[in-house]
């Protein structure tokens, strides 16, 4: 249950979200920033909130590459594949599926969201499931 605190009315704390949550919110919000909206000012504000959260992220994935991943004789990251099915050869596979999974779950941390109305959308053409992430997390009715 995500539970949320209200600190003015232009922004809110969320809490009780997970790494996972703010990868999907963060693909959503990068959506939004590829529309034309009026709402570039809001979308800014909340890019820049949830930064730091998946610098943090990309730091742990980075961390599993480098710890658990195989490397040819010279340290470079061993790969299978090709192209974008080009994939990290791991020393222990399941090992490092697993220690991704738990950092996807655990707690992030709490961000300041800037609240916005889907009013500042206008007349763009949205897709609903790539925005569905951002209700009741920034997203709000009027």
């Amino acid at each position: 249950m995500k539970e949320e605190v209200i600190i003015n009315k232009m922004f809110k704390k969320m809490t009780n979200l997970k790494n996972k949550d703010i990868l999907v919110i963060n693909e959503s919000l990068l959506y939004l920033n590829s529309k034309k909206t009026t709402a570039w000012y809001q979308i800014s504000k909340n890019l820049r909130a949830v930064k730091s959260a998946i610098q943090e992220i990309n730091d742990s994935k980075e961390d599993i590459l480098k710890n658990m991943s195989k490397k040819d004789k010279e340290g470079n990251v061993i790969y299978k594949g090709e192209g974008d099915s080009k994939t990290v050869v791991f020393e222990n596979e399941k090992a490092a599926d697993e220690k991704w999974k738990s950092m996807l779950e655990d707690s992030a941390p709490k961000i300041d969201w800037y609240m916005f109305s889907a009013e500042k959308f206008g007349n763009v053409e949205l897709d609903a499931i790539a925005i569905e992430p951002l209700i009741d997390v920034c997203l709000v009715e009027d």
